[in-house]
């Protein structure tokens, strides 16, 4: 009789817990409602508010500020399609930006002759660039171009129908062909405000078939920074405007090496050059300059990326130098040898760049460090840093490069020759110490493998103030202290020890 009971019971409970629930189902269910409705009220309010505020939270930037940050945006992306879609993008924000973007001549300026780029889109930036100066880039390098060329020789001819306002041209092209149609295309023109040009594949051609108007005084008098790689014969006699300030050449051609010393003699009738850049793969015979024959009163800035020689030292005279980037193509001559003629004749230069294409095992010689007396950063390429930095001492102690402030070491270290290049290093670094200079700032942009940075970190830390990279798939960083350079593939950081010890 007791068990009926007993059931009885346990389903009053069970009833009596289910109503308890249900109840308060229905209090959390009101509660909802009541928290929805007090949340759309308070939406409602705040949609009221910002629509009686007298500017909205968009358009609450000065138009100078909004198109300072337009201009920042898209001066950071260096693919011009990109550009464009970001552009795109912003202005569909607001009508606002919209307006702003449209009617803001500076940031129609740039405009780009390709494959990619619609006549719609190069006559927008034509128009909407107002009188504004304009960088025209010219890209010929889409193999459609040739079997397009109907398409393509409008849209050069609309572009030159407002050459006068060309600021900047840059014409990249790899093939003979479009380089002559541009080129052709712009035989003729008129371009007075032109200050920039750069062409990469400069062709070959008959004398005469086409000319270079940006190298005439009468075609472009602004003229001030020309770079052109290639073919370098158009440019052969020609009376470059007395403007230019920047010339930079790359030769392609081993037979083109007596072309190129007839025009390092030419350079010296451009009196305005700051900057002078030869490149490439001839071989220039710089025993017919006689010594000080190659007078520059402005060069700031020299590469001789073609075959540095003790010929070209000697005759090089540029009181106003402050950077040098050298390159030996061939095992001699020596570090003595090169430098010796040259003592004293670049005492204003600061930064030093200097690399020899081969493995080698120079000497020291006091000959570079007495023509380079007042360097302050020095880039070696990794074969000849130990030779060059011993370069600057004597047999008692450092008596070269005081004020030297930072040395790159740029090149893979492999890993059969790191320890004794390492320890080749220290040991020259440590003789500055000892001597009483501060320490150097030391790269190596070329990335080591991680479990390689402790021993660099180690047997160099002491000795300079390390900035070296390495390869992010085999370590991560902890600290506060880390200061990441460089990204993608590699980090450059100041804190090494930060690495080190870092929980991994």
């Amino acid at each position: 009789m007791q068990q009926p009971s007993l059931a009885v019971n346990e389903l009053s409970e069970a009833r009596a817990v289910l109503a308890t629930l249900e109840r308060r189902e229905r209090e959390l269910t009101a509660e909802l409602n009541d928290v929805r409705a007090a949340l759309d009220l308070q939406r409602h309010k705040v949609e009221e508010s910002i629509r009686r505020l007298p500017v909205s939270p968009i358009n609450r930037l000065p138009n100078e500020m909004l198109l300072r940050i337009f201009e920042l945006i898209l001066r950071a992306v260096d693919d011009l399609d990109f550009c464009v879609r970001r552009k795109g993008v912003l202005a569909g924000v607001s009508r606002r930006w919209r307006n702003a973007i449209w009617n803001t001549p500076c940031l129609w300026t740039t405009i780009k002759v390709s494959s990619s780029w619609s006549r719609a889109l190069i006559e927008a930036h034509v128009t909407r660039s107002s009188e504004s100066l304009l960088d025209i880039e010219i890209d010929s390098r889409s193999r459609g171009i040739i079997t397009q060329r109907e398409l393509f020789i409008p849209l050069l001819d609309l572009v030159a129908t407002c050459a006068e306002r060309w600021r900047s041209l840059t014409v990249l092209s790899d093939s003979t062909f479009p380089a002559l149609l541009v080129l052709g295309r712009f035989n003729r023109l008129s371009l007075p405000s032109l200050t920039s040009v750069s062409i990469a594949d400069v062709p070959s051609s008959p004398p005469h078939q086409f000319d270079l108007p940006f190298l005439l005084p009468k075609c472009a008098p602004r003229i001030e920074d020309i770079y052109l790689s290639g073919e370098i014969r158009v440019v052969m006699g020609c009376e470059i405007p007395s403007s230019v300030k920047t010339l930079a050449l790359r030769f392609y051609l081993p037979f083109q090496s007596d072309i190129s010393s007839t025009f390092l003699l030419e350079c010296t009738h451009y009196q305005r050059l700051t900057s002078l850049c030869l490149e490439g793969v001839v071989s220039i015979d710089f025993g017919q300059f006689p010594p000080n024959s190659l007078r520059f009163p402005l060069l700031e800035e020299f590469a001789c990326k073609i075959d540095l020689s003790a010929e070209l030292m000697c005759a090089i005279v540029a009181p106003r130098l402050k950077r040098f980037h050298g390159r030996w193509l061939r095992s001699v001559p020596s570090l003595h040898d090169t430098f010796a003629g040259a003592i004293g004749k670049f005492s204003n230069v600061d930064h030093l760049d200097l690399y020899r294409g081969f493995p080698g095992h120079d000497t020291a010689s006091e000959s570079l460090c007495l023509a380079f007396p007042a360097v302050r950063h020095l880039t070696l390429s990794k074969d000849h840093t130990i030779a060059i930095l011993r370069s600057a001492e004597s047999s008692d102690t450092v008596c070269h490069w005081h004020h030297l402030e930072s040395l790159t070491i740029d090149g893979y270290l492999e890993e059969l020759n790191l320890k004794a290049f390492i320890d080749e290093l220290a040991g020259c670094l440590g003789r500055r110490r000892e001597a009483g200079l501060s320490k150097l700032r030391l790269y190596f942009p070329t990335p080591f493998l991680a479990e390689r940075i402790s021993f660099v970190y180690e047997r160099l830390n002491d000795e300079c103030i390390l900035e070296c990279a390495y390869d992010t798939q085999y370590q991560t960083l902890g600290g506060d202290r880390w200061q990441v350079v460089v990204g993608d593939d590699c980090v450059f950081g100041t804190d090494i020890a930060s690495m080190l010890y870092a929980d991994v």
